[in-house]
């Protein structure tokens, strides 16, 4: 948020042009934003319960009641997408599974492969798909993944999503049929008719 904020203004830049977004809990500490949703409802009614339990679970069962400023908050736990590799742990997930959501563990092996090849060099390919020139001393001309690589990747989300399918139910579904189409084109654009 700092490298795009205005000085003095609760606004920050946006990637569209003359737009800019306005960040109003900001400022606030994350005692403050638990105590508040303790005390109020939601608007589309219920409580904030289940979110707690999700955030307490997150982070290995630690969410307690906060009295003063020295008590640690709820909340500590960094949410986002479940294939993320921006942080090197995703601590929330390690928490979850620790705390019995045991069919996410397919999800844990499968974003933790990709946190290793992302950085390896032998599972890229050597150009880009703008035909770009690879530069071996340049990190920042990497191609994409290369097809064996993108085999293995979706080839352990299936097997995920046929697990979590068996113990979760139906309705828990990673990746759509439409999706499977897509990558079929993308691949068939790029020349990859079989992995390598």
């Amino acid at each position: 948020m700092k490298r795009h904020e205005l000085k003095g203004q609760r606004l920050r830049k946006h990637i569209l042009p003359n737009a800019f977004v306005y960040a109003p809990i900001r400022d606030i500490e994350t005692g403050e934003l638990w105590q508040y949703m303790m005390q109020v409802s939601p608007p589309w009614g219920g409580t904030h319960k289940e979110l707690v339990t999700l955030y307490r679970n997150a982070n290995s069962g630690d969410c307690p009641l906060v009295i003063d400023e020295t008590t640690p908050s709820c909340g500590n736990s960094r949410f986002g997408c479940w294939v993320c590799t921006v942080v090197s742990r995703d601590k929330s997930m390690e928490g979850l599974i620790g705390n019995g959501d045991d069919w996410m563990e397919p999800l844990m092996e499968l974003r933790n492969k990709i946190l290793v090849e992302r950085s390896n060099r032998d599972s890229r390919e050597k150009r880009r798909r703008t035909e770009s020139a690879y530069k071996e001393e340049d990190e920042n001309t990497w191609g994409p993944y290369t097809p064996k690589i993108r085999a293995e990747f979706l080839t352990m989300l299936l097997q995920a999503q046929k697990e979590i399918q068996d113990s979760q139910g139906d309705l828990m579904e990673l990746i759509t049929h439409q999706e499977l189409v897509a990558i079929q084109l993308t691949w068939f654009r790029d020349g990859v008719f079989s992995p390598k």
